[in-house]
Order: structure tokens, then C-alpha cells, then sequence
């Protein structure tokens, strides 16, 4: 900071009252500009699992239903809601955040839109440096923009007695948050901050600032910075309520997370049979089953720098049924980046993973059955306030155990959802996907086209009512033998699914909010006797995210 003169101690005097008064009032009006600023913020957060959720029951993996791994999830014990078979990172529930209502609070706009501009005349101020320094100084303190715009340019001619670097530092910092150039007024408050540490307004705003950007680890040391008594004990109460939420929310952002759930299943036609008859065709009827899902899941992320972090994770799940005919268990590791925006976020995830199955030669005990290696991509951006937008692409190697290795082979998924959120208790869902996969075996190497929508409706008496239709249209690359397929046709299949949740915000037990849902689908193929079949089945889902 540039010494005031050494020469005239009077005007040393004059000039150092002034500057501390300015501090004093600066503190308030930066104070205020935290909040004016914050509304660069996401402030609109999708519903959480027992509010408005659009999130499948239970996790997506590869289905071992049938050994191609192409089912709808785990088997027919967990929805999807798309293509993807395996758990990515999906967006954390408090991304946006939660700040106090900014609209309540006393804001000191700036100046710059509100008056006219700026009749200074700037040659007298030259010439009487203590009157350009007495109005830079009242811009500064009434946020008077285009004032500051004005005198800025010039303020390098005044005597090196009338500057200070403090008071240019608040000025051009001023100016970059007026522009939106939140980059400039980031690095600005944060030379500021260096030069007056015990400016605590300035810290609030870098705060701010820092998570808008989501610089999270700095926005973290700055909040550590002012939750000690120097800084804190000058916040009035409404900011130390925000400084406290910003770093609970940190804080659960980026601790380990540990997701538990236990699922009741009824299926009614587990062995997806056809029961339509073919006179070459020998076949099982349909065969119910019923029994439980069950899954953990561990993650963390731990925050780098620039809004990037470190995205790990561990899932199993499994579903064993009372014949002990389908039962299966999947186990995925993850580990890849995740680039968090003030709109959402991107990811890239590699995974590897391990699939066991029901071994009849083994009495039906588990053994593998098939061996995943790929990376996942996904996106997630807030278009605004009603409109958003999920991506998603999965690319996927398999080798199976010796007896399936017709399935061995390349996957491809390709997921995109649009999301409105019409009103704080409605959202609406609409989504394609598109499936390939590249396997040893022709004849089970398709394609799959898909489209899916779904509204989610929050009712005045609590409870939560989801309800989602899909098509899908999948055709297969090679021919089945004449015997079974007498008109020599490639199979395609078309499968129409309705599925509906219903759940109570006010029903819990043990912590957990119960999830009733029923499915029916129902598979048009053009090899009936082979591949058309119905299903209904029933779900009592039980989770829990530590």
C-alpha cells in the first residue's frame, strides 16, 4: 500500500481518517454486495429421493436375466430410466446452492443504471487532487458505478500523496463485478484481501464468488478463514447463517458418501416366457418368483482445484430369489474427474466391474460370468430456472465365462433426458437413447432405439405420485437357424413399458420413506413363440444416503 506523504503530516492525518472511514463504510456495502452478487448462483435444486425424484428404483446394472446382459437393470428388480447399466455419478442433490433469499435483503445497487450519467469535470478534479480524491472516495462508498468509470482512467495522474492502492483495488473490483467479469473481480478482491486481511466483507464476497465459479476448495479456505472469531463476530446474523449452510454444504458435498437400500420383489414372469405355442418349439411356462434386491454404495469426491475433483466409488448389488434360479450380484469400481459449472457439471468415469450368476452345475451357487471394463461420460446443465438437461454416454467391453462367450463383445449407450420443472411440486421428463452393441455372436448383436417420458407429481396431502411410459425398438444383426425361425427374418423386437411410484413424505420407518411401484411391459417380437412375452411386477423399495 503507497504511503500517504511524508512530507505534510497534516494531510497525512486528513487522508488516513478519511480512508478509515471509508473502510468502516465499505464493509457494509461489499457486505451487501455478497448477497447482490450471490444470484449468479444456481438457485434452483431438483427434489431430493423423498421429494420430487426422477431417479430409477434402485441402481442401473447390466440385467443377467438372460447372459447378454441387455435387460432392463438388475434383472427385472430395479427400473430404468434410460440405457445406462451401470452406476455413474449422478448429480448431487445440493449442487445448487442454497443460499439465503437474496431479494429480501437491503442491496445498494449500483448507481450506474439508475441516474444520469456523470456531469464531472474532470480537468478541475486534476487540479484539485483532494477534491478528485474526496469524489473517487464517495463513488466508492455509494457504488456509483459510472462515476468511478469516469474518474478511473485518470486517477494514475493524481500525486502519489492522493493514492493509495486499497482504495483502487475496491474500485476496479467495482468495475469487473458491474461488467460480469467475475474472473477479474475474483483476482482483484483477492489481491485486496492480501493487502487488508482483516476486510472481512471482502472475504464474504469472495466467497461468493468462489462458488459461483466453484473454485470449492478455495470457497472452503475462505469460509474456514471466516468462521474465525476476527472475521465472524463483524457478520450480522443473517451472514452468519450463510457462511454456516455454505460450508455444511462443502462439507456434504465432498465427504464419503454411503447409499443403502433393501428392495421386495414379485415378478410374475422371471424367465420372460412366451406363451404363445410353435409346433418346433419346446419351451419353460412363465415362471413367478419373488424375493429381495439388495445394494450398498460408497463415493467421495475430493475437491482439486478450478472446480475439478477426484470422483471414486464402490458399488455391489444383488438379488436372490426364493428358488435361487436367477439370483445375480454385480460389483463396480469407479474412479474418474468431475468439472463442476455455474450450470451444472461434466464427468468422465472409467470403471471396472465383476458380474456373478446362478451356476446350475454348482447347485446353484454363484460363480462369474462376466468381465466389464469401460469409461462412462455424462453431463448435467441447467438451462435455466425451469429447463434442464442430462447426457449421458457409456462405452463398454465384456468377456463373458466360457459357456456365454458368444456375448463377448463392445456396448455403446447414448442417453439424452430433458427435464421441466413446472412449479416447485410438478416435473416432466423426455428422453431417447440409443444402444449398440458390437458381439462375437451375430445373432445376439443389436441395436435399440429408445424414448421415454415421465411426470412426477408432488399431491397437497404429502404424497408423491411418478408415473413413466417408454418405447423401444431393438433389432438384431444376425438370423436364427430355420427351425426356430421358419420366415428367415432378423428378430425385432418392440417393447412398450408403463411403470408408476407412489410414496408418502410423512411414512417412514427406521428413517426410510417406503416406495410402492408397479411395472408392466410388454414385448412385441417378430419371432412370438420365441421372444413376445408380458411382465407385471412389484417393487417395495427401502434406501437410505448417509
Amino acid at each position: 500500500m503507497t504511503c500517504l506523504s511524508k512530507t505534510n503530516p497534516a494531510l497525512k492525518v486528513k487522508h488516513r481518517l478519511l480512508k478509515q472511514l471509508l473502510l468502516l463504510l465499505c464493509v457494509d456495502t461489499l457486505a451487501a454486495q455478497v448477497y447482490a452478487h450471490s444470484h449468479h448462483m444456481p438457485t434452483h435444486e431438483l427434489p431430493s429421493a423423498d421429494g420430487l425424484s426422477d431417479e430409477s428404483l434402485g441402481k442401473d446394472l447390466d440385467s443377467l436375466n438372460s447372459p447378454d446382459g441387455l435387460g432392463d437393470g438388475l434383472g427385472d428388480g430395479f427400473i430404468s430410466d434410460d440405457l445406462k447399466s451401470d452406476k455413474s455419478p449422478l448429480p448431487i442433490n445440493t449442487l445448487p446452492i442454497n443460499t439465503l433469499p437474496i431479494n429480501a435483503l437491503p442491496i445498494n445497487q449500483s448507481n450506474e443504471n439508475q441516474s444520469a450519467p456523470p456531469t464531472v469535470d474532470v480537468n478541475f478534479l486534476l487540479a484539485q487532487p483532494e477534491a478528485f480524491y474526496h469524489v473517487f472516495h464517495q463513488a466508492i462508498v455509494q457504488d456509483d458505478v459510472a462515476t468511478l468509470r469516469l474518474l478511473l482512467p485518470f486517477y494514475d495522474r493524481l500525486p502519489d500523496d492522493y493514492q493509495d492502492d486499497v482504495l483502487l483495488l475496491f474500485a476496479q473490483s467495482k468495475l469487473a463485478l458491474s461488467d460480469g467479469n467475475t474472473k477479474l473481480a475474483l483476482n482483484l478482491l483477492t489481491d485486496l484481501s492480501n493487502k487488508e486481511p482483516t476486510l472481512t466483507a471482502v472475504k464474504l464476497q469472495m466467497v461468493s464468488l468462489l462458488l459461483t465459479k466453484k473454485h470449492d476448495k478455495h470457497a472452503q479456505m475462505v469460509l474456514d478463514e471466516l468462521k474465525d472469531d476476527a472475521h465472524f463476530l463483524k457478520l450480522s446474523k443473517k451472514e452468519q447463517r450463510w457462511v454456516l449452510s455454505q460450508s455444511r454444504y462443502l462439507h456434504k458435498k465432498y465427504k464419503m458418501g454411503l447409499d443403502l437400500g433393501i428392495n421386495y420383489l414379485h415378478l410374475d414372469n422371471i424367465n420372460a416366457a412366451s406363451t404363445i405355442t410353435q409346433p418346433n418349439i419346446k419351451k419353460d411356462a412363465p415362471k413367478p418368483a419373488h424375493g429381495l434386491a439388495l445394494s450398498l454404495g460408497v463415493n467421495k469426491y475430493t475437491p482439486l482445484s478450478h472446480g475439478i475433483s477426484i470422483y471414486t466409488a464402490l458399488d455391489v448389488d444383488g438379488k436372490f430369489y426364493d428358488d435361487k434360479s436367477h439370483n445375480e450380484l454385480a460389483v463396480f469400481a469407479h474412479a474418474g474427474l468431475r468439472k463442476d459449472h455455474q450450470k451444472g457439471y461434466v464427468d468422465v468415469v472409467p470403471f471396472v466391474g465383476r458380474i456373478f450368476a446362478t451356476n446350475q452345475q454348482l447347485h446353484g451357487r454363484l460363480s462369474p460370468r462376466k468381465d466389464s471394463q469401460g469409461v462412462a461420460f455424462g453431463s448435467h446443465h441447467r438451462i435455466n430456472d425451469k429447463w434442464q438437461n442430462a447426457f449421458f454416454v457409456r462405452m463398454e467391453k465384456g468377456n463373458y465365462a466360457e459357456r456365454y462367450q458368444g456375448y463377448d463383445g463392445k456396448r455403446y449407450h447414448v442417453n439424452d433426458t430433458i427435464l421441466l420443472q413446472d412449479g416447485p411440486n410438478r416435473r416432466y421428463s423426455l428422453g431417447v437413447g440409443y444402444q449398440l452393441s458390437h458381439l462375437q455372436d451375430a445373432t445376439k448383436s443389436s441395436h435399440a432405439t429408445k424414448i421415454h417420458f415421465g411426470v412426477l407429481q408432488r399431491l397437497p396431502n404429502g404424497l408423491t405420485v411418478q408415473g413413466r411410459v417408454s418405447a423401444e425398438r431393438e433389432r438384431y444383426h444376425g438370423k436364427l437357424l430355420r427351425l426356430v425361425n421358419p420366415n428367415d427374418v432378423y428378430r425385432t423386437d418392440k417393447t412398450l413399458t408403463l411403470q408408476t411410484s407412489i410414496w408418502h413424505k410423512d411414512i417412514r420407518w427406521l428413517g426410510l420413506t417406503p416406495k410402492l411401484t408397479y411395472r408392466y411391459s410388454k414385448n412385441n417380437s417378430n419371432l412370438p413363440a420365441l421372444y413376445s412375452h408380458n411382465k407385471q411386477n412389484f417393487y417395495l423399495e427401502l434406501s437410505r444416503s448417509f
